[in-house]
């Protein structure tokens, strides 16, 4: 059966809101909002992207949302502002506080996966993993190049 790209949303739709099941407990128990959760995983998990303007691009989130954001991560002292030397560019560092935070985001993505890909082997996974990054390219493709309706 070949997905109708209905489905494939529908998926994504469900991919989401489960996610965000799974984000509750993390957030509920450190009292972070789901924004303030994914910024500090987005920065784990990309280290070399450690401003605000990285998370702004890759993630497509408001500027302004990921401002408030990061401003209460570092009043809660889960992120460091470090001056880059070079202009308003701004580095962000997790702290040592935010490790226990992320150790726990990292086993809810896990538990999410593991959900996501039950019953399927190793080898699916993996080429799944290979067909969704040829899609990620596309999309993006498509994405920076602007969609035109024909």
């Amino acid at each position: 059966m070949i997905p109708s790209p209905s489905d494939i949303l529908l998926s994504n739709q469900y991919g989401s809101k489960v996610y965000e099941k799974f984000q509750e407990s993390v957030c509920d128990k450190y009292k972070l909002t789901k924004m303030e959760l994914d910024i500090l995983m987005f920065l784990y998990n990309n280290p070399e992207k450690n401003n605000a303007s990285d998370i702004v691009k890759v993630r497509m989130l408001t500027k302004s949302h990921v401002s408030i954001s990061i401003a209460s991560l570092v009043k809660k002292k889960y992120l460091a502002r470090t001056p880059s030397g070079h202009g308003r560019m701004v580095y962000l560092e997790l702290s040592s506080r935010a490790e226990e935070v992320v150790q726990e985001g990292l086993a809810m993505q896990q538990r999410f996966w593991n959900v996501m890909f039950a019953g399927f082997p190793e080898e699916d996974r993996e080429r799944f993993g290979k067909y969704l990054q040829k899609i990620a390219e596309n999309l993006n493709t498509a994405y920076q190049e602007g969609i035109r309706n024909q």
